[in-house]
């Protein structure tokens, strides 16, 4: 091309091609987009008036939650100084951060977190490789040396959420906050989407039936807005038996809104929900791991389980089926299963 016709053209000739266009929370289309994509929000109807079904385990969740914290203990002073950080913040980072020193502050293992924006682009992409890659406010996730290198190696964007490999795996656990709440709630939709999937995948990976899905919620995903968290329980609703394997969709369930201004017996209930269910998210994460650990460690073992092709078919289909509702996106090749001699 001659400097002639460079000079010529005009900034519409580069402009992006519409069907290249990245969605991001922020974006007025990216809750549609998600919807497109069976990613659904909180009390979602579907256009006969159905609604998505809540996790089977709700009422687990739901006890969880209220459980007692007898080592509880949070001042009137505690509570005060918080609510004078609150209305000093000057930003939303600080407003942030302001909220997780309160609430994690019980948490010995609070550095299995990240609170830096991180990008999830380690990632398969939710839906038609048009979504901007999550970048969650806050997560939780558990060492990545807790599960063996084979499966993080098979599951590596599904559950390894940045090519940062010494981060934490298997992120099960958001806080979102933006100055919209509208925003922080399509964030706190997308990453507990991702959270759902992760999760789904590990229990798959270790599971004598991968094909089965049990409509459970594994994963949770707070916004803090206004002065309070709102908390989500994200989980797959699974096909019916016989079903179209396509017809799964990512439900997003409200679970409680915790208010953290005001009375100081009400702030410390709703922290003490906060830790529950981050708590009860840890958990999750940890059981997961070692069904997967386990079941790799056994897998030579045919009574315990059937063959290791048969099985590591099943768990492909599994992975396949992630993308294959896509809108047609094709599957990812992935290496083949290979046994490990020297797995502990």
């Amino acid at each position: 091309m001659d400097q002639e016709s460079v000079a010529t053209l005009s900034e519409e000739d580069f402009e992006m091609p519409p069907s290249a266009k990245k969605y991001g929370p922020d974006d007025v289309a990216f809750p549609q987009h998600l919807i497109d994509h069976s990613i659904h929000p909180p009390l979602y109807r579907y256009p006969d008036g159905t609604k998505d079904p809540e996790p089977s385990n709700m009422s687990e969740i739901r006890a969880a939650l209220r459980e007692p914290r007898p080592s509880f203990a949070l001042t009137d002073d505690e509570v005060s100084d918080f609510h004078f950080k609150y209305f000093s913040a000057k930003s939303i980072d600080n407003a942030l951060s302001d909220l997780l020193a309160l609430v994690n502050a019980d948490d010995r293992l609070a550095y299995l977190s990240s609170d830096s924006k991180l990008h999830f682009d380690n990632l398969d992409d939710l839906t038609d490789d048009r979504l901007e890659p999550a970048k969650p406010c806050y997560y939780q996730g558990s060492r990545p040396e807790s599960l063996q290198l084979d499966i993080r190696e098979d599951l590596d964007a599904l559950i390894v959420p940045s090519a940062y490999k010494d981060l934490p795996i298997l992120p099960n656990f958001f806080v979102e906050t933006e100055l919209r709440g509208c925003v922080a709630r399509c964030q706190a939709i997308y990453a507990g989407a991702l959270g759902a999937r992760a999760m789904h995948s590990l229990r798959c990976y270790g599971s004598a039936r991968p094909d089965v899905y049990d409509q459970k919620a594994y994963t949770i995903a707070a916004t803090y807005h206004g002065g309070g968290l709102m908390l989500f329980a994200s989980h797959i609703v699974g096909p019916e038996p016989g079903a179209n394997h396509e017809d799964l969709c990512y439900a997003t369930t409200f679970l409680d809104f915790l208010p953290l201004l005001g009375d100081p017996e009400v702030c410390r209930r709703s922290v003490a929900t906060y830790r529950n269910a981050r708590d009860w998210a840890r958990r999750q994460r940890k059981d997961a791991i070692h069904l997967a650990n386990q079941g790799f460690d056994s897998r030579g073992d045919v009574d315990s389980m059937s063959s290791e092709g048969a099985m590591v078919q099943a768990f492909e289909a599994v992975v396949d089926q992630f993308h294959r509702i896509c809108d047609g996106r094709p599957a990812k090749r992935r290496r083949a299963y290979s046994p490990s001699s020297d797995a502990e």
